[in-house]
């Protein structure tokens, strides 16, 4: 066959450069297929492939053979008739009902059941299929919820909200969603451009990428120019060296984390700021990635909630040094490189690491795998085991003062985290110092420990600490910061990383408008939606005269488009919730309890709509409303602490303070990680003549939060014999 000509070659690049203009297109995998035949072959019957599919005969494997299941009285029925599939149970009105499944949801080590509801609902069924071999304990039908009861109309009932796969999942197990909410007919329109997690999910819409290949011309295949939205560095042609200090160092360096973000996008504890956007899109532009807080995270950083990967691999010395998710797990199929210690060997000396000399453990035995101590795992759904992926070195000694587990003990259960951290001090080099741990200030931070606005604001300015670790520094801050710390903040305005400088613009939305006014207006232009986000949120009460025009139509502008995401998110009480704040902000007092009103619609038991209506309410005098706000909660949520507070302080505006001092007492105890609630029940006692008794509520609350300022002053001058300072 005769070459194309220069000429032809040239049309056709002209012919791919114009379509390129376009907006690119999602082709599928199949069409991806066709050039890159091994990449789809390894993907195919990877967890991403089989992360959602159709309900048949060739994907369920749960037993629907006439099987039951019966857990608190109910007792579910799961069969089927040729192609399909159903459950027997006790839907949302409290009544038994025959669901239809519709798609099948994961694989291993368990696989869910989406059920088709009015208005084009899908909801994750509650009882999973173990996948599991039989000899592992698998081969059974179980509840993600263990042993807990949860009965129609609560949130977590497989009919209620957090089962809903169109906001909860659906994003992260298909490609390219779009979730389409309609709130005036409260129905989802939810698509997607295939049903699992196919190429394009990562490499970005394939339209262009295609037309350029096919025209033959050389220049059109450099790296930057395919037409892919995102380009990765090939681990291929890196390779890890022995650095000065016996540790890998990467060769070529990393030039950036574009593959850690994008696998964020799902991999991560996260909400959505914007959808619709292709792979590559920086992630702090798309998404809120959640930073240090509990539940979510131990106050070590140590994963606690299902918080999934990327907030504990961010704070690893790997990510550090340019290690990326696909130099562990081969991207198409998402399996190990390699198994056991092998697999860090790719990397690091064996002779130097897999030996018993850097584990001082038997060789071959459980504890001598590198990520048995560096790596431990965390059951989530109760039988899925996640790895934390900070790659710590253990610090038993951290994690006691954080309440959190190490994995010293956990073989070791008679023994004390002091042991295990005199153990691993006498395994150290002469002379080596341990690096300082961002999570020592966190505690101290929380706790309101003397001299912690010191710990965090050193924290927040060394940026050898991971950014994840610092942003929750800076967020912290505002609860202990003396004028010492407050240039802090303009620090933080200016880092360098997107989450310290957001979390700076979020720490200060509780701050006076002045000061406000004076420090948002510059991050009104950043390069970083989320960063932007946060300004304009922050400045929403600012009288607009006070900022000029220029800013205040920046603010607005940025306002309007962080108002169209919460609207699009309006199936959640949450959104409205923040409608209501950006409504409050703005004045508009009678939106403002439309919006909270909406959020109950949602969810009768979100706590906070009550209390935030209920206050909005106080604000107008109206104390009697505002009674019968909270009353109205604690029916829907009993035994709520902040109900109970909030309640209580409800009781004492109404001249009723005999019955309030029941509620503060319950809040307190319920609630004993505020130390606010036990100020006020100490202060309630001590206005009820029981002095004595509110010694003792301060003495208990001094113990567990010993830098409280509050609680220690009024404490000092009841021990004086002194009245309380308010």
């Amino acid at each position: 066959m005769k070459s194309p000509s220069p000429r032809i070659i040239t049309c056709l690049a002209l012919v791919a450069l114009s379509a390129a203009k376009a907006d690119p297109q999602y082709i599928g995998a199949e069409a991806c297929g066709i050039c890159h035949p091994s990449a789809l072959s390894a993907w195919r019957g990877s967890h991403h492939d089989l992360a959602m599919q159709p309900a048949n005969r060739k994907t369920v494997l749960g037993d629907f053979d006439d099987a039951s299941h019966t857990q608190h009285g109910v007792t579910t029925r799961f069969s089927q008739k040729e192609d399909r599939y159903w459950i027997e149970t006790v839907g949302d009105d409290g009544e038994r009902a025959r669901f239809e499944v519709a798609y099948t949801f994961g694989v291993a080590p368990l696989q869910q059941y989406l059920v088709k509801f009015p208005g084009g609902r899908l909801q994750a069924f509650v009882l999973v299929w173990d996948t599991r071999p039989e000899a592992e304990g698998g081969q059974r039908w179980f509840s993600i919820y263990g042993d807990e009861r949860i009965p129609p109309g609560d949130v977590l009932h497989w009919t209620g909200l957090a089962q809903n796969w169109n906001h909860q999942c659906a994003e992260c197990h298909s490609t390219n969603l779009t979730k389409g909410y309609d709130a005036k007919r409260d129905r989802f329109d939810t698509q997607y451009a295939e049903i699992d997690v196919a190429c394009e999910a990562c490499h970005g819409p394939g339209s262009a990428h295609r037309e350029r290949m096919r025209t033959g011309d050389p220049a059109a295949r450099k790296p930057g120019v395919r037409g892919l939205s995102v380009e990765f560095e090939p681990v291929t042609r890196a390779k890890y060296v022995e650095g000065e200090d016996g540790l890998p160092v990467r060769q070529p360096a990393r030039s950036g984390h574009a593959e850690v973000d994008l696998c964020a996008r799902c991999h991560s504890r996260r909400s959505t700021l914007v959808e619709g956007t292709p792979a590559g899109t920086p992630i702090h532009d798309t998404h809120r990635i959640a930073t240090l807080d509990p539940p979510l995270y131990f106050d070590d950083g140590q994963i606690h909630d299902e918080v999934y990967v990327h907030g504990s691999f961010v704070q690893s010395a790997m990510y550090r040094a340019g290690v990326s998710c696909s130099d562990c797990h081969e991207p198409h199929s998402a399996r190990l490189r390699a198994e056991g210690n092998a697999l860090c060997a790719r990397c690091h000396s064996s002779a130097r690491f897999d030996t018993a000399e850097h584990h001082h453990h038997a060789k071959g035995s459980a504890a001598s795998q590198c990520v048995t101590c560096h790596m431990p795992t965390r059951n989530y759904m109760q039988i899925d085991a996640r790895h934390d992926h900070s790659l710590r070195v253990p610090r038993p000694e951290v994690a006691a003062r954080a309440g959190a587990p190490n994995v010293c003990n956990d073989c070791h259960t008679s023994m004390t985290s002091a042991w295990a951290a005199r153990k691993i001090a006498g395994w150290r080099k002469p002379g080596l110092v341990r690096e300082k741990h961002f999570g020592i200030a966190l505690v101290d931070a929380r706790r309101g420990t003397p001299g912690s606005d010191t710990r965090l604001a050193d924290l927040i300015r060394d940026t050898r600490h991971p950014d994840i670790a610092r942003a929750t520094a800076i967020e912290l801050l505002p609860r202990v910061a003396t004028r010492q710390t407050l240039p802090t903040f303009d620090h933080a305005l200016e880092d360098p990383a997107p989450m310290v400088r957001a979390g700076s613009a979020r720490a200060l939305a509780t701050a006076p408008t002045a000061l406000r006014a004076s420090k948002l207006p510059p991050l009104l232009d950043d390069p970083v939606r989320l960063v932007r986000w946060e300004a304009a949120r922050g400045l929403a009460e600012v009288d607009a005269m006070s900022l000029g025009k220029p800013v205040r139509e920046k603010r607005d502008a940025i306002l309007a488009e962080y108002e169209a995401a919460l609207r699009r998110d309006a199936d959640r009480p949450e959104s409205h919730m923040s409608l209501a704040a950006l409504a409050l902000a703005r004045g508009e007092e009678a939106l403002a309890e439309r919006s909270l009103r909406d959020a109950l619609a949602k969810n009768t038991s979100f706590v906070p709509a009550y209390v935030n209506l209920s206050d909005l309410h106080r604000a107008k005098g109206q104390d009697e409303e505002s009674e019968a706000i909270l009353r109205e909660g604690l029916l829907a949520v009993p035994d709520h602490p902040d109900l109970l507070h909030a309640y209580g302080l409800a009781l004492v505006r109404l001249d009723r303070a005999s019955e309030a001092l029941g509620h503060f007492e319950a809040a307190a105890n319920a609630s004993p990680e505020n130390p606010r609630y036990a100020y006020v029940y100490a202060a309630a006692l001590y206005d009820a003549d029981r002095t004595r008794e509110a010694r003792d509520v301060l003495r208990a609350a001094a113990a567990r939060h010993p830098g409280d300022r509050e609680i220690a002053g009024f404490l000092a001058n009841l021990e004086a014999g002194g009245p309380p300072s308010r």
